[in-house]
């Protein structure tokens, strides 16, 4: 049986979620965004697969958002 990960809301930023467990996920379906903007830091949220999609469910509020990975992009300054 697969486990689902659980964490907790933090915030919505510019399109992106951020999570309590210090990650960072992009919005793939920004027509729902409207639902995420209500969710409040805190509240419990957890991963599941659906296909090939990754969803993130408020399980407070029992709602889905469509999220994928945020890529880590080293910034370098100019010298």
């Amino acid at each position: 049986m697969r486990k689902k990960r659980h964490t907790h809301f933090s915030f919505l930023w510019n399109g992106i979620l951020h999570l309590d467990d210090g990650s960072e996920w992009h919005l793939v379906d920004n027509g729902r965004t409207h639902d995420v903007i209500w969710w409040l830091t805190g509240e419990e949220v957890e991963f599941d697969r659906r296909r090939e999609m990754i969803i993130l469910r408020n399980r407070v509020r029992d709602e889905i958002a469509t999220v994928s990975a945020m890529i880590d992009s080293e910034l370098k300054l100019a010298a």
